[in-house]
């Protein structure tokens, strides 16, 4: 691709090579198709990609930009930009199953309400880099927490799994989270008690546990966590 290009609006470039690294399209309007031959492919050393709010469905966009994200054009893309950080697809129609491997460079994964179904790997808890992982309202996806402690326990400071079916009882091992600022747990089918552990979440600010069938004791740690400002617990 042209050098020009990093003179575009939402593209930046290295300033050393003239690689494009990232490229922010979100709420720009697109509609359309991304085809597996698009450039967009071919952008190895992309570390961010931002598609969030389009439509790439009713229409094409334009011969640069004609890709398909759909089941296929999903797994491609992580396959192909390997190099890939942060990935936002918020909005955006995919339909498929999750990945079973993800790159361990990624630190953000912004998935709401795309689409998604089937199980929800294990390997997606343990990326050692993960900050944020949105996978809000893809009411097809199931799974369960590991029981174990996460590989991203240390970098993780988001968790949306908002209106996502986990159908499990909270694990001890969300006490490992000790980096997170908001969880966000609401109507998961979550059942059984809440875990004392959860009072090691120092850092938390925001905490969703509404809609699910916890149990009506609350552990006394949860009141003492010195950073929380925001705790929703309703049906729970």
């Amino acid at each position: 691709m042209s050098r020009d290009c990093c003179s575009w609006d939402r593209v930046i470039c290295d300033e050393m090579m003239g690689h494009v690294i990232e490229l922010d399209l979100g709420c720009s309007r697109l509609v359309g198709k991304i085809d597996s031959n698009s450039s967009l492919f071919r952008l190895s050393h992309l570390q961010r990609l931002d598609l969030s709010w389009n439509n790439f469905l009713n229409s094409h966009i334009s011969p640069e930009f004609d890709v398909r994200v759909g089941p296929h054009n999903f797994k491609l893309l992580l396959q192909t930009l390997t190099q890939l950080r942060e990935l936002g697809l918020t909005y955006v129609d995919i339909y498929s199953t999750i990945p079973l491997n993800f790159s361990s460079h990624f630190t953000t994964l912004g998935l709401k309400d795309t689409g998604l179904y089937g199980i929800i790997p294990d390997s997606i808890f343990h990326l050692p880099n993960l900050e944020t992982l949105d996978l809000y309202s893809n009411y097809q996806l199931s799974g369960y927490f590991p029981k174990t402690k996460w590989n991203s326990s240390a970098s993780l400071t988001y968790l949306n799994l908002n209106y996502v079916n986990v159908s499990d009882n909270l694990p001890e091992s969300l006490g490992y989270l000790t980096s997170v600022h908001s969880l966000s747990l609401g109507n998961c089918n979550l059942r059984g008690p809440i875990p004392e552990s959860i009072s090691n979440l120092t850092r938390i600010e925001s905490l969703y546990l509404d809609g699910n069938s916890l149990n009506e004791i609350i552990p006394s740690g949860m009141f003492s966590l010195p950073s929380l400002s925001y705790l929703s617990l309703g049906s729970s």
